[in-house]
């Protein structure tokens, strides 16, 4: 992959945050694209899988170690 220039990752990454949320403002989209682009991890992906990275919801683990008690 060449290597982009940051604004060219930001406005990339921006884009493709764009396809996901339509209706928030380009402007708000770019700033969020910075915040990933400082990220070590998802500035060494490509803008777009970085993007998709991010938005990807957090999968949690149920804990077998954590009990629920109710009250008898």
């Amino acid at each position: 992959m060449d290597t982009l220039l940051p604004t060219q990752w930001i406005a990339q990454c921006a884009g493709r945050l764009h396809q996901h949320w339509r209706t928030v403002e380009p402007a708000q989209l770019e700033e969020l694209a910075v915040d990933l682009w400082q990220d070590v991890q998802l500035r060494a992906m490509p803008p777009e899988e970085a993007a998709a990275a991010w938005l990807t919801p957090v999968k949690v683990e149920k804990d077998a170690s954590v009990e629920i008690h109710t009250a008898e």
